[in-house]
């Protein structure tokens, strides 16, 4: 028991006092802090969620599809140009020989914001350093190079003839690519998705193949508009070829 003077020192004595504060406040504070993550945690969670949900509602806005064609049976459609051509496992493709342009026409209901075309370009055979060109209205929008030398993930300038592809020399299989370059237009974008490379997809199985699927974007189309593709391979198109197929035209 504390007493007399002691006893009243012992009531006035603030010694620890700040810190006995200092906790009690501290624990206040964390509390206080708990509270408002936990208030604020719910909205913030569903803001992510919608802006998420935004941002994938934009990313797929339905294309109306106007037409499409995958040569099947030999149907050529409204393309001029080129051969449809039956090929081992490929089926029926669209295929462009040495110097050879296909051009079909477009059509686009009035008022219509994008132009949507999309396709697969296949490099089939013993392409190497060999492009395919594609056209709107005559300009020249993009190529596609296939057989081409990668160094170090990027892909380099390379001759033609210098992937040696029976006896192993030369690039290997992760060494091959194709490469995409674009020639940019007013209100015409030109992307590509790689499906295939330096794989036996079809033809001649002594050979490698290549297939991207290729995307053509026009901002406020005309009704009417010409597309067209062409190949420089040096060989005749039974021994290798530039190839569409899948061909679709569609409107946002």
């Amino acid at each position: 028991m504390i007493h007399g003077n002691k006893a009243k020192t012992f009531l006035t004595d603030e010694t620890g006092a700040v810190t006995v504060d200092y906790v009690v406040l501290s624990g206040a504070v964390a509390g206080m802090g708990i509270t408002a993550a936990a208030t604020l945690s719910g909205g913030v969670d569903e803001l992510a969620r919608n802006i998420a949900a935004e941002l994938t509602d934009l990313a797929s806005v339905a294309i109306t599809v106007l037409e499409a064609n995958d040569f099947s049976g030999g149907n050529r459609g409204n393309w001029t140009g080129g051969r449809v051509m039956e090929f081992r496992n490929f089926g029926s493709l669209l295929a462009l020989g040495p110097g050879e342009t296909a051009t079909v026409s477009l059509g686009f209901p009035e008022g219509a914001e994008t132009g949507v075309v999309t396709f697969d370009a296949i490099a089939g055979d013993s392409i190497d350093w060999e492009s395919a060109f594609f056209y709107v209205d005559g300009q020249l929008v993009a190529d596609l190079t296939a057989g081409a030398f990668v160094e170090g993930g990027e892909i380099v300038d390379g001759p033609r003839g210098s992937f040696n592809w029976t006896s192993g020399t030369g690039p290997t299989s992760s060494d091959r690519g194709i490469q995409m370059r674009d020639y940019s237009q007013e209100g015409i974008t030109v992307s590509y998705e790689t499906v295939a490379t330096n794989d036996d997809l079809g033809a001649n199985e002594r050979w490698k193949d290549e297939m991207v699927r290729v995307t053509v974007r026009i901002d406020n189309p005309p009704q009417t508009m010409q597309f067209a593709a062409s190949s420089n391979t040096d060989q005749p198109v039974e021994d290798e070829f530039w190839g569409i197929d899948n061909f679709e035209v569609g409107y946002q």
